[in-house]
C-alpha cells in the first residue's frame, strides 16, 4: 500500500486500518457504516436467522472476536432468545443462529486490563463503581490561603476521604458522544 498526502493534508490510498472491536466515540447523531452503537441500544448481534437485535451478516467479524470472552462477560443466547453456552466454536455457534451480547459502554470509561494498587482489572469485564476510604495525605488542621502559601502544622493529624455506601459519583467535566465499536 502506498499513502500520498496531498496540499492539504489528506491521505490519499489509505486503506481502512480500524481492526473489528475497536471501541470510538463519535460526536454524531448516528451509528456510522461499519460499526455498530455498543450503548445499549443493540443488545445482540448475529446471522440473519438469529433473531439479534442486528441480525446481518456484517456482524461476523464482531461475532467471531467477540466469542472469545466468557459467557459471564458476554452472554449468548439462543436464536429464540434463550440462555445458551457457547458451542465447539465461533462458527458452530454462528451458524446454529446464536445470538452475542453487545458490550454497553455508554457512561462508562474504559480502562486497560492488568493490576495496579492491588486492583486487578479483567480484559472484557465490567466493574461497578468502587469506593474505598482512603487517606489523601494532607496535613493538619491548618489553614490555606488562595495565593498565598499554605499555613499549617506539619504531620499533625491526616485528613481521610470516607465515601458512604450509595454516595453520589463525581464525575470530571466531559462532552458525551455516540459509543461504537467496529464491524
Amino acid at each position: 500500500m502506498s499513502v500520498k498526502i496531498d496540499g492539504n493534508g489528506e491521505i490519499i490510498g489509505a486503506t481502512n486500518t480500524v481492526p473489528t472491536g475497536m471501541p470510538h466515540i463519535f460526536l454524531r447523531t448516528t451509528v456510522p457504516p461499519g460499526w455498530i452503537a455498543a450503548n445499549g441500544t443493540v443488545a445482540t448481534i448475529g446471522n440473519v436467522g438469529s433473531g439479534a437485535a442486528r441480525a446481518n451478516a456484517d456482524t461476523l467479524a464482531l461475532f467471531t472476536e467477540w466469542w472469545r470472552y466468557t459467557d459471564a462477560q458476554l452472554p449468548i443466547f439462543t436464536n429464540a432468545g434463550g440462555a445458551s453456552t457457547r458451542g465447539a466454536s465461533a462458527q458452530a455457534d454462528w451458524l446454529a443462529g446464536k445470538r452475542l451480547s453487545v458490550f454497553n459502554i455508554a457512561g462508562r470509561f474504559l480502562r486497560a486490563a492488568g493490576t495496579i494498587n492491588t486492583l486487578t482489572f479483567v480484559n472484557g469485564t465490567a466493574y461497578a463503581d468502587t469506593f474505598r476510604s482512603h487517606d489523601h495525605g494532607i496535613a493538619g488542621p491548618g489553614t490555606f490561603s488562595v495565593g498565598g502559601s499554605a499555613e499549617y502544622a506539619p504531620n499533625v493529624g491526616r485528613n481521610k476521604l470516607s465515601e458512604a455506601v450509595g454516595a453520589a459519583e463525581t464525575a470530571p467535566v466531559s462532552l458525551a458522544g455516540l459509543a461504537c465499536v467496529k464491524l
